[in-house]
């Protein structure tokens, strides 16, 4: 494992002073603030989903480094008075294998931090075994679930899509007791969006701004509705504009105006995500949109590769 400093030294992603100035105008217009610190792997090939290791002073030294590393997000979160925390993200290979050190991390960033937590599960199997939701505030989930196999298919066939997913969704938070939030909700202006949301936008794919647009729609219909749902995260509107015809996920014509409908109504859950009391002594109402700040080590950097 590489190692390497904390807070600003070697980080490729935002800086602690860049997600105190993003925390001031997200207060400065009403929103609320989600902190995802979320690792890359520097490998190619690599995924944080595969972090796991043979050696017992490996996984010491994982621990060790991860530890730091959130803790210091832990502080800042509590700084700029986040609204949540996100304590990891997809690392399932280490939630399997390692729940004391998540339990233990969890009290011990609660000792630093007074908001509200969650941990962004990946969809496919981890989010339904993940064995602390006990000890946190909701059942974070990346809800990349893939709706139907055919390229653009009809908005009907989308919210049938969503019936098993919703179905293990529910059972999830019952078994929990907590609320569901999607840590990361999102889709491509692409024609296979709908069989694989969670893949990398490719250049020869078509766009398809519409059946993005009936992607969302598909969720506010089926899934934000329900008691059980406190929130979502929209995965990504990216800070570079992307090009008119991008087959990325920054949600843009259709597919925005989709969202701005969905976020009007909140989700009827008894435990939304609260606002803090912000800088201006106000309290924002549960339906105000959040801006999400995530933060990465480099490829290589602190507790980034294995």
């Amino acid at each position: 494992m590489h190692t390497g400093g904390d807070g600003e030294d070697g980080w490729y992603s935002e800086t602690d002073a860049g997600i105190r100035a993003l925390a001031r105008r997200a207060d400065s217009l009403g929103m609320g603030l989600v902190l995802k610190p979320h690792l890359w792997v520097g490998r190619e090939g690599g995924s944080r989903l595969d972090i796991a290791f043979e050696r017992e002073q490996d996984w010491k030294a994982w621990q060790q480094q991860y530890r730091r590393f959130l803790l210091h997000y832990a502080r800042l979160a509590e700084a700029v008075e986040a609204d949540l925390l996100v304590i990891g993200t997809e690392l399932a290979g280490t939630t399997s294998a390692r729940p004391g050190f998540w339990r233990k991390l969890i009290a011990d960033v609660r000792a630093a931090y007074a908001g509200k937590l969650t941990y962004a599960a990946n969809w496919h199997e981890e989010y339904e075994s993940v064995p602390f939701w006990d000890a946190l505030d909701y059942v974070g989930v990346q809800g990349y679930f893939p709706l139907a196999e055919q390229e653009e298919p009809a908005t009907r066939a989308l919210r049938d899509g969503w019936q098993p997913h919703r179905r293990a969704l529910r059972r999830v938070s019952a078994r929990a007791g907590k609320p569901i939030f999607f840590t990361e909700l999102g889709y491509r202006n692409a024609r296979s969006a709908a069989a694989e949301p969670w893949r990398w936008p490719e250049e020869h794919h078509a766009p398809a701004p519409r059946l993005q647009a009936r992607l969302y729609e598909a969720f506010f219909a089926e899934v934000w509705p329900r008691p059980w749902i406190a929130g979502a995260a929209v995965w990504k509107w990216p800070v570079a504009r992307e090009r008119r015809h991008a087959t990325g996920f920054m949600p843009r014509g259709p597919a925005a105006e989709a969202i701005r409908r969905g976020f009007e109504a909140p989700p009827p859950a008894d435990e939304l995500l609260p606002r803090r009391r912000g800088r201006r002594g106000k309290r924002a109402g549960h339906a105000a949109p959040c801006a999400s700040a995530w933060t990465a080590p480099e490829p290589g950097g602190p507790a980034g590769r294995v």
